[in-house]
């Protein structure tokens, strides 16, 4: 018989905290690998890593960037790895708003090789009925990232590797290759969003004995504002930097270059200064189309091409080797061309 009289009673569920991600720490082939844990796919981690000795490193959660709940490390607070001169570091932590760091304690941090990749999957595509078809990502809510890499030396190559959304990378106070014996290259790739990368130094120059490579996009297209600032570095090679479109900023401050150093800022409304930056063979900066800045001093090369492109442009220079009162002239055997 139904009871008329029954009422509906509802009870208050547990409160539910939003977790952070776990991160699996691990050798293998003398190498240590830093990824999302089993089942952890697209969750937000924030992990560091500490130099203990010569030969240890610390491996640490931290705070997520969103929730400030922690992450694990193979379901502890942390874990020690023994490493040695050989030994690389790779970081994967795919989706989510990931962070890496190198700790600020502990000293300088020593690896191999640096590779590290905190972008989401791409999409996935699969075929049906002769048609492409992009599956829904499964990894919601923003994916940006922070990779702060500090004081630490490699004797090989450098990748960062940042994927869509607002992201920022600094590299600071870095050894990059062994003068005289290996040839290191660092390339830096933020995707589309709209991104801060920082190579910097504030005690001694960061060198770096190949090439340094920076793009902040994915498509040209991109319309998202970005910031590159390069302060203090050398590079034995080249140095690139590609902003695509957006209102971008370029900052160069004592910067040497043992060969060929290039910008180009795209579309958009962009600024760039340029404040005592040599390249021994070529300097080129391209401002692209939009209305752009450009302010120079104390610049040096054998070949200096300063190009506007299309737009109401304007350019504030200072006293160097390169220009006089009077507008532009060649230096001895350089030349110089300009475009504003």
């Amino acid at each position: 018989m139904l009871n008329r009289h029954r009422k509906l009673r509802m009870e208050q569920m547990e409160a539910r905290q939003m977790m952070a991600g776990d991160i699996a720490a691990f050798m293998q082939n003398g190498n240590l690998f830093i990824n999302e844990a089993t089942g952890q796919a697209g969750r937000d981690n924030a992990v560091s890593i500490q130099r203990l000795t010569d030969t240890t490193v610390r491996v640490t959660g931290l705070p997520t960037l969103t929730d400030g709940t922690l992450s694990k490390v193979n379901g502890s607070a942390s874990q020690v790895f023994t490493i040695n001169s050989n030994t690389s570091l790779f970081v994967n932590l795919g989706g989510g708003t990931d962070a890496f760091t190198f700790a600020p304690i502990g000293g300088e941090i020593k690896f191999n090789e640096i590779h590290i990749n905190v972008a989401a999957p791409p999409l996935i595509a699969t075929t049906r009925s002769a048609s492409t078809v992009a599956q829904a990502q499964t990894f919601p809510g923003p994916d940006n990232d922070v990779v702060v890499l500090e004081r630490f030396h490699t004797t090989g190559d450098v990748s960062i590797n940042t994927g869509v959304g607002n992201d920022i990378v600094t590299i600071k106070n870095a050894r990059i290759g062994e003068v005289g014996l290996t040839t290191a290259n660092v390339a830096i790739n933020t995707g589309a969003g709209t991104d801060d990368v920082k190579v910097i130094s504030n005690i001694d120059t960061t060198l770096i004995t190949g090439t340094l490579d920076v793009q902040t996009f994915s498509s040209v297209g991109e319309s998202d504002p970005d910031a590159v600032v390069i302060g203090f570095v050398g590079a034995q090679r080249d140095l690139h930097v590609r902003t695509g479109g957006g209102n971008d900023s370029i900052t160069m401050t004592n910067v040497g270059v043992s060969h060929n150093l290039d910008f180009d800022a795209g579309a958009g409304a962009d600024s760039a200064s340029l404040d005592g930056v040599s390249a021994a063979d070529a300097l080129f900066a391209k401002m692209g189309e939009g209305d752009d800045t450009l302010n120079t001093s104390n610049l040096f090369s054998n070949n200096l091409t300063l190009d506007g492109g299309g737009g109401y442009d304007k350019l504030s220079k200072k006293a160097d080797p390169f220009f006089s009162a009077n507008g532009f002239k060649p230096v001895g055997n350089s030349s110089t061309a300009c475009r504003f």
